[in-house]
């Protein structure tokens, strides 16, 4: 039988063979190990003692934030065009055409040129009296109508122009108030206006720049017009008798459409030798057949506007 061997001081014990799945010795310490990183798989003492690896897991590398093209041969795709466009030119010519098809195909007619009018002229008028265009004939008298329709007389409003006649009363009557007499009529061998220079009354004016004198200064820019009523009269006293062979009336657009023409010789009595009541206003001429008068008088009952009575001129020969 074979001795054990002798033990001698300071030899070391002998260990016993590892054995897989054994823990450390006795009175030995594990050493201390850094913890492995995150790439690093630790070795387990099964591997150490089989050999066994497993896998090395590394991880996939992050994705680039802007991938590169990558080159290619092959074409992109052309973008569409828009068919809204389209669609809508096709729209614009089906109307268009419908329309020229729908239209009358005649030629239109040729353009007219207008005619040519000739300037507004105010109507002029004629009348011989006595007549058929005369509701009253010569010899037809017409009682005074009272102080306002004398020739004498002078309204409030009214202004006159100087002139030898005597301011009211009877141009045939003295100072007295007695007559003398039949009065004897001058013949106006000239042809002049025998309103130049006369006396001028008119029952109403409008305001003093229209007054009755502004119908016998022989212009046409100045006029009497008078108040926005009916009646009205507009009186011409000549200072004396004239055997009277016409009478001019020239109308402003406010004229009389209903009036009359009458002549005296004593503001009293009144021979109508003209009345009309559709007058178109304009020039009027009434010829009279050289009767005897002093006075000469328009005597207006309706208007035609709503305002007064208005005459650019009175003419009288």
């Amino acid at each position: 039988m074979a001795k054990p061997a002798e033990q001698r001081p300071g030899d070391r014990p002998e260990l016993p063979t590892r054995v897989p799945f054994a823990g450390p010795h006795p009175g030995t310490v594990a050493p201390e190990r850094p913890a492995p990183g995150p790439r690093t798989v630790a070795r387990t003492p099964l591997a150490r003692a089989t050999g066994f690896r497993p896998p090395r897991v590394v991880p996939s590398p992050a994705p680039d934030p802007q991938p590169q093209p990558v080159a290619t041969d092959a074409v992109p795709p052309r973008r569409p065009r828009s068919w809204i466009l389209t669609a809508a030119a096709a729209v614009l010519v089906l109307v268009a055409g419908a329309l020229w098809w729908s239209h009358d195909r005649a030629d239109p007619p040729a353009p007219q040129a207008a005619p040519v009018l000739p300037p507004a002229v105010a109507p002029t008028m004629r009348i011989t009296a006595p007549g058929a265009e005369a509701s009253a004939g010569v010899g037809s008298d017409t009682a005074s109508t009272g102080s306002a329709a004398s020739a004498g007389s002078t309204s409030a409003g009214s202004t006159s122009s100087g002139g030898p006649a005597s301011s009211g009363g009877s141009p045939a009557a003295s100072r007295s108030g007695k007559p003398v007499g039949k009065p004897t009529a001058a013949v106006n061998t000239t042809g002049r206006n025998l309103a130049l220079g006369s006396r001028a009354t008119a029952s109403s004016v409008e305001r003093s720049s229209w007054g009755p004198a502004y119908a016998i200064d022989n212009n046409s820019a100045t006029r009497w017009s008078s108040g926005f009523s009916d009646p009205q009269w507009l009186t011409v006293d000549l200072g004396k008798s004239w055997e009277i062979s016409e009478v001019l009336l020239r109308w402003e657009n406010a004229h009389a459409t209903a009036y009359r023409v009458e002549l005296s010789t004593d503001g009293r009595k009144w021979k109508q030798v003209f009345s009309t009541t559709d007058s178109a206003g304009g020039d009027v001429t009434v010829q009279v057949p050289k009767l005897p008068a002093r006075l000469v008088r328009m005597y207006g009952t309706a208007r035609s506007t709503d305002y007064g009575y208005s005459l650019l001129e009175i003419e009288v020969r």
